[in-house]
């Protein structure tokens, strides 16, 4: 069952990186979610049971019930990962957004790409309702620290590249910035590891 659950969140990666392609040629980030999104609509159609009538009276309500709960998560788990966005342009201006969306856009990529995944460990291993020992708990979390290093590397290094490429008009302003943003979202987004 962990199967389906792993591909389910790994078409919605795929659909997040086509996304996020879209993105990059017409300015629309929206297309980000939207297209992850459809990918998960897509495969709950085609191999999941949600759309399937079973033969069974009532399936329609069931079918709502969880089409409006999983979208609602959706929607609240999106909101939440933009919501440092919002803040910012309360209380400092919106071309600060656009800046902290330069210099953050890789970092957040890399953790909208990897959380559903992540998500998706800890279920098992909640519903596995197994103790980890003290060995296969410090084997996690030097892995889990092994790979926020390793993402934190990939977004301080591309972070000047795609800025430079991309925003040169502001490279100078926003740079300054890259090793404490890129910092601040891969600690955020480990500890939830």
């Amino acid at each position: 069952r962990f199967k389906g659950y792993f591909v389910y969140f790994c078409a919605i990666s795929l659909g997040y990186l086509l996304g996020f392609g879209l993105f990059l040629l017409t300015d629309i980030w929206l297309l980000i979610f939207a297209v992850g999104e459809v990918f998960a609509v897509i495969y709950i159609a085609i191999w999941g049971k949600l759309f399937k009538n079973d033969g069974k009276t009532g399936v329609g309500a069931k079918i709502t019930k969880t089409l409006s709960m999983v979208l609602m998560s959706t929607v609240v788990r999106d909101c939440v990962n933009q919501f440092d966005r919002v803040i910012i342009m309360q209380s400092i201006s919106e071309d600060m957004v656009t800046q902290y969306n330069a210099v953050s856009l890789i970092a957040k990529t890399v953790q909208m790409l990897v959380q559903p995944v992540s998500s998706l460990i800890l279920t098992y291993l909640t519903v596995k309702d197994s103790a980890l020992s003290k060995k296969q708990l410090v084997k996690f979390t030097g892995i889990t620290l092994a790979c926020g290093a390793a993402f934190y590397c990939a977004s301080i290094i591309g972070t000047p590249i795609f800025v430079k490429l991309f925003y040169p008009s502001f490279y100078g302003e926003v740079i300054q910035y890259n090793l404490i943003v890129n910092l601040g979202l891969i600690v955020g987004f480990i500890s939830t590891m």
